[in-house]
């Protein structure tokens, strides 16, 4: 299941080394802590 969520957020994880959106990373942290309570 991890590796899925790492391929899931492998795009996300580029758009965030181009942009350096520290928000982008917030998101992905958000989802998963959300993904993993569930």
């Amino acid at each position: 299941m991890f590796a899925t969520l790492v391929s899931a957020f492998a795009p996300l994880a580029n758009v965030y080394y181009i942009g350096g959106g520290t928000l982008t990373l917030i998101i992905v942290v958000v989802v998963v802590v959300v993904l993993m309570r569930r």
